[in-house]
């Protein structure tokens, strides 16, 4: 087993004491001990290590020190503390196993294997030694992955007060999950895709922590939230057993095809009742993504919406388009403070995002991924950060190749009107689905001429969902994640947009890893939910923590060393070779 920590702040030791001392690790009798001795220091700190017993000394005798004493027995016997000593013990605290991960002659080989940051000072340590090695024992790694602090916090160590606390630059699970606030919002958009001629309403669920603190939000904008119709989507999948066309060279120039927006007079806004501060609408589940319930017992609200075309939401579905992404920035914008949002469909009256401090980080992987680089693609404030993963910057290269149609791995005969009938959410309300039938079939038959599947030839359409276009008005700090072996989202996708980045004054971060299309953030090998919460511990709370400079521009995982993880400042052709 190696654990790589990226995320790991060092910290003079008086602000090691006074972040000690924050989470309760330096309250007064660590102190009175501190002025004795190392041994009565570390007494102490264990003493507190076990937050599911009224007193941790009745664990003392479970901890080995070696092959023939135990804690307990050490403790008492006054003697002193060494590197070795401490970590045998941390070994043990950390949920690794004896002769599978480490053996007591062999506990500073074990250490250096597994890479586990622990502290290292040879010969007879004194009080402050302890405490500095206390200190990095928390922001280690456990056996499953966890900060020690963390696994200490899910064992109860932390009193849930729903008040913000952060340790080593990051925050910690101090919020209680079990009393989250659940409501429901309609955000008014600047377009109206259904042509009614009054702006789309589209549906917003949030997710936040019930405090008198302003928290900032993580949104996931995912067309997929309200449903999928997979028996419509099935049906309109396209034959791909068809004989390939020769390809008719033509002249045709990129400005001749070039997506140019439209300078058109807003819709009609809808009519304002009045604001409340409260909504009437709620929902159940939780967040369904890993990496924003992680953040929910943090301090961080999470919203999710599916955007116009969707469930709840006005409008028709358009795979990628402007409009879709209009729709999704909107919502960043009302929780910064910069639009309306009602709290149903009808009765006019407006809400405000009174709980959030107006700073958004957007996630989410593929499609959601996706839609979050577009939304950054168009510098809306109040977008402190995206951390996308396996997203696509251009759909022309991802369901069309130099002029041929293509489909991506593990789905043959998709297409954008494919994808759009899958998530065109109204057809689950019957009355809805009804009134929006004809129309939507139409709008679908529109869609299929645009993208055009006999030729393959990139056009207007395809330009317009071409989000590397518009990568100049990024404002945001992007972080982005790629599999090198993602067949579905191919990894040009995510290299294509790190080079047009690489002009902007923006802070990006990369990471690559050897798996296919799945999110990274429970890999044991790596603290990317550490990182992560550095990063937004950051950009979102203002906590000084240098998680700019502190984390890797580009991570890599080696496809030579399991468990391996390498870090580099480029990406491009020198550096391919260590990236395959």
């Amino acid at each position: 087993m190696k654990i790589n920590q990226f995320a790991v702040v060092d910290a003079p030791f008086d602000t090691q004491l006074k972040e000690l001392a924050t989470i309760g690790f330096y309250d007064e009798p660590v102190q009175v001990a501190h002025a004795k001795n190392a041994t009565a220091v570390w007494r102490e700190l264990l003493r507190i290590a076990f937050p599911e017993v009224q007193d941790g000394r009745v664990k003392f005798r479970d901890i080995a020190i070696n092959n023939r004493e135990d804690l307990a027995g050490y403790l008492n016997s006054g003697a002193p503390v060494t590197e070795d000593v401490f970590n045998a013990v941390a070994l043990q605290l950390l949920g690794f196993i004896e002769d599978v991960d480490y053996t007591f002659d062999k506990v500073a080989e074990a250490v250096a294997t597994i890479n586990l940051p622990l502290y290292h000072k040879a010969g007879r340590w004194d009080a402050d030694d302890v405490l500095t090695a206390w200190y990095q024992l928390l922001v280690t790694h456990t056996r499953n992955g966890l900060q020690f602090i963390d696994d200490l916090a899910s064992r109860g160590y932390f009193m849930k007060n729903n008040v913000p606390l952060f340790f080593n630059g990051k925050a910690m699970a101090t919020f209680d999950t079990s009393a989250l606030i659940r409501e429901v919002v309609y955000v008014e958009t600047d377009v109206d895709t259904d042509g009614d001629g009054v702006r789309d309403l589209v549906r917003a669920e949030v997710i936040r922590p019930d405090t008198s603190v302003k928290v900032p939000t993580l949104f996931t904008a995912s067309p997929y939230y309200q449903g999928l119709n997979n028996e419509a989507n099935d049906a309109l999948v396209h034959n791909v057993d068809v004989a390939l066309l020769r390809k008719t060279p033509n002249t045709l120039t990129y400005e001749e095809v070039k997506y140019e927006p439209e300078q058109e007079a807003l819709p009609e806004a809808h009519e304002i009742a009045g604001e409340v501060t409260e909504t009437t609408e709620s929902f159940t589940g939780t967040s369904h993504v890993d990496l924003n319930n992680y953040f929910l017992a943090r301090g961080f609200a999470v919203v999710y919406s599916a955007g116009v075309g969707t469930r709840h939401s006005d409008g028709m579905q358009d795979t990628g388009s402007p409009e879709q992404v209009a729709s999704m920035r909107a919502v960043v914008e009302w929780l910064a403070g910069d639009r309306l949002a009602f709290i149903d469909k009808h009765s006019g009256k407006t809400i405000k995002a009174n709980w959030s401090n107006g700073k958004v980080a957007m996630t989410g992987k593929s499609y959601l991924g996706t839609l979050a680089t577009a939304v950054a693609t168009t510098g809306v404030r109040g977008l402190e950060t995206v951390i996308s993963e396996a997203a696509i910057s251009d759909w022309y290269q991802y369901y069309r190749d130099n002029g041929l149609v293509i489909a991506p791995g593990g789905f043959p005969g998709e297409d954008m009107d494919v994808l759009a009938e899958l998530v065109y959410s109204r057809m689950l309300d019957s009355a809805d689905w009804h009134r929006t039938k004809m129309q939507w079939h139409g709008f679908q038959h529109a869609t299929a001429e645009h993208m055009d599947r006999a030729t393959g030839d990139y056009n207007t359409y395809w330009d317009a969902r071409n989000y590397l276009n518009n990568v100049p008005n990024i404002q945001a700090d992007i972080v982005m994640v790629h599999g090198l072996n993602d067949w579905n989202v191919k990894p040009r996708q995510v290299f294509r947009l790190w080079q047009s980045l690489q002009k902007l004054p923006v802070v990006k971060k990369l990471y690559l890893h050897q798996g296919q299309h799945i999110y990274i953030n429970n890999n044991r090998s790596l603290d990317f939910a550490d990182q992560m919460n550095l990063w937004l511990s950051y950009k979102l709370y203002g906590i000084q923590n240098q998680a700019a400079s502190q984390l890797p521009d580009v991570t890599w995982q080696a496809n030579d060393q399991a468990e391996t993880w390498e870090t580099v400042h480029e990406w491009g052709r020198r550096h391919l070779q260590h990236c395959r």
